[in-house]
């Protein structure tokens, strides 16, 4: 009886582990997403825009290398730090960046944050 209760808990042990990776890794991509909507519906960003995301992703990247490869957060980050200069150098790649980076977010938050429909 010993043993089943030991399992049970490390069991559910890691069941909660689990879950909080996902909510980690929805709550993280969500606040670095939330940054950069703005600065997609804006006409005219400007470099302070640039900065609001970087800071947003600043704060999720730890959260974010406890659970999802490191090949994505790099990929992540390049397309991050290289919003800013893009702007100022008045290239037409900085659309694009930005709509790269959008689409890298949802497909982590996608990918990363299992939803429960799947387990069932």
């Amino acid at each position: 009886m010993t043993r089943f209760k030991i399992s049970l808990v490390i069991l559910l042990l890691l069941l909660l582990l689990s879950t909080g990776s996902v909510m980690a890794v929805r709550h993280a991509g969500n606040t670095v997403l939330d940054a950069v909507e703005p600065l997609i519906a804006s006409e005219e960003p400007d470099i302070a825009q640039c900065e609001t995301v970087e800071m947003a992703w600043e704060k999720a990247e730890p959260w974010l290398l406890l659970t999802v490869r490191r090949d994505k957060i790099m990929e992540l980050s390049n397309c991050v730090y290289r919003l800013k200069p893009l702007l100022t150098s008045d290239c037409d790649e900085f659309a694009a960046e930005l709509k790269i980076l959008q689409s890298n977010l949802k497909f982590l938050m996608q990918e990363d944050g299992i939803s429960f429909r799947m387990l069932l």
